[in-house]
């Protein structure tokens, strides 16, 4: 287990993959990092271009295995560690991140549906007097007594 700080812009991010490309010409690489609310996109869409499969886990899950372990990291060099525990113990049941560039645009979206979603007037539908088409009525007009 490597476990380096790096600074997560381009110059970092370029030397920790020129460091893991000299890694995997001698070892079997398995590179873990969580999400992390997007900071980790650039670095796995380097790592993807480069050849090195990287390995996208659910911090929920890393927590858990640690949790389960009897091990909660409270620093990096800690949490490190447990995320290379954690991705030794589930390898079998991960694939290596893939670049999604629709997925990608769809969760850049989700921000804006869900503010226009809260935003939106609820509306019901109703059918009335054995009408088959629906009538759309807003349930504020039913708050104001229209």
């Amino acid at each position: 287990v490597i476990s380096r700080r790096v600074d997560n812009t381009p110059m970092g991010r370029g030397k920790l993959v020129r460091r893991l490309r000299r890694l995997a010409t001698a070892h079997v690489l398995r590179i873990g990092f969580e999400a992390t609310g997007g900071y980790e996109r650039k670095l796995a869409i380097l790592l993807e271009s480069k050849g090195l499969a990287g390995y996208l886990l659910d911090p929920s899950r890393v927590h858990s295995f640690g949790r389960a372990e009897g091990k909660l990291a409270k620093t990096d060099p800690l949490d490190a560690a447990l995320i290379a525990r954690a991705l030794t113990a589930l390898h079998g049941d991960l694939v290596p991140w893939k670049h999604d560039p629709i997925a990608e645009r769809l969760t850049a979206a989700l921000p804006s549906r869900s503010i226009t979603m809260s935003q939106k007037a609820p509306y019901t539908l109703s059918y009335s007097n054995g009408s088959t088409a629906p009538t759309i009525r807003s349930t504020t007009d039913d708050a104001s007594g229209m």
